[in-house]
């Protein structure tokens, strides 16, 4: 379906009372005053503020109490665990939209205008837009399947429910939605759907695949946002991902029972990135016995090194007669000496 403009928030010169931001914060002291700044003209538009801190320990709490004894906002402590932490802060929050303001994202008044502008229907749970990449201050051309999707777009439209059923559940490990900061979605339905906690970092991709099935999606061209790409503080190794992406593969398969055509067409992309991830497990576990030989024969090396130095020294020692390194030379010359000399 075509998207056509709202009139109604055309009226209202799309403002963004209706707009609450929840902010997920732990131990952001590097960069907690650069995304407050980044804040304060979506606070002067309107939108509500609600910041969830895990247990900082680095003055991030500090800054925030500071920036909100001038802007206002809510504050609240939340054990650590991101996803924990925006599902408490859509239970704060008040507005009929929600997005999630990650530190070190930045996000614009004309961004969220426009999500809100084609959200501005009671059938749309959310809207997807493709975030401007960046790591540190430059920008990058890493592409998500979101910025796939909308290079062909020319202009915001919903997607049919298989539409979303079939990118919801056939990205994985990633996902359709990429990153929070830039999209939008109703709070109503997150109070209903809640961010699953026990995915690790892909928690949202666990979600999507949760709520494939019955969630309406609006998809915009128009990139709304900036996603700076982060480092992950305890990154998963080969091995656990291959395990993360089982788990997200049997997720979608019990939610596809129903949908046997779109499961058999994902089966076989999901069978392509199984094959992928043995690949990689078979490079790590050839690397691993690489490692291993290789310290094998440092060891070996070292003993060899130890013996040879002390060789050195007891050949330096004099034990009243000289005593000459013991060579299968060596031995034979002196097996013949002491035969001639008892003879």
């Amino acid at each position: 379906m075509d998207w056509q403009p709202s009139s109604k928030l055309a009226e209202n010169h799309l403002i963004l009372s209706e707009l609450a931001l929840v902010v997920p914060t732990r131990n952001n002291q590097r960069d907690i005053q650069a995304h407050l700044g980044s804040l304060e003209a979506l606070r002067l538009q309107g939108a509500e503020l609600v910041f969830v801190d895990s247990e900082s320990s680095d003055g991030t709490a500090e800054a925030i109490r500071s920036f909100q004894s001038r802007f206002g906002g809510q504050f609240i402590n939340q054990p650590p665990g991101l996803y924990a932490a925006w599902n408490a802060g859509v239970q704060a929050a008040s507005r009929k939209w929600i997005s999630f303001a990650t530190v070190g994202d930045r996000q614009f008044v004309e961004g969220f205008q426009h999500l809100l502008e084609v959200a501005c229907t009671d059938a749309v749970d959310a809207v997807l837009s493709p975030p401007l990449m960046r790591s540190g201050t430059k920008p990058i051309s890493d592409e998500w399947p979101i910025h796939q999707l909308t290079r062909l777009q020319p202009a915001p439209r919903w997607w049919t429910q298989e539409e979303s059923t079939r990118w919801l559940c056939g990205c994985l490990p990633g996902t359709v939605l990429g990153s929070a900061a830039s999209n939008l979605y109703r709070r109503d339905f997150l109070l209903a759907h809640p961010f699953p906690t026990h995915f690790g970092h892909e928690g949202d991709v666990a979600w999507g695949i949760e709520i494939a099935d019955h969630i309406r999606l609006a998809i915009t061209p128009r990139s709304c946002a900036e996603f700076q790409v982060h480092e992950r503080s305890n990154p998963l190794g080969a091995r656990e991902q291959a395990e993360r992406f089982n788990q997200l593969v049997q997720l979608a398969t019990n939610r596809l029972e129903k949908k046997p055509l779109i499961k058999a067409e994902l089966e076989l992309r999901w069978a392509r990135e199984k094959m992928f991830w043995k690949w990689i497990l078979e490079l790590e576990k050839a690397a691993e016995t690489t490692v291993e030989q290789s310290r094998y024969i440092q060891f070996l090396e070292h003993e060899n090194q130890t013996l040879r130095q002390e060789r050195d020294t007891l050949s330096k020692k004099s034990f009243g007669l000289p005593i000459p390194y013991l060579s299968r030379g060596n031995l034979l010359a002196v097996r013949r000496f002491l035969k001639r000399f008892l003879s």
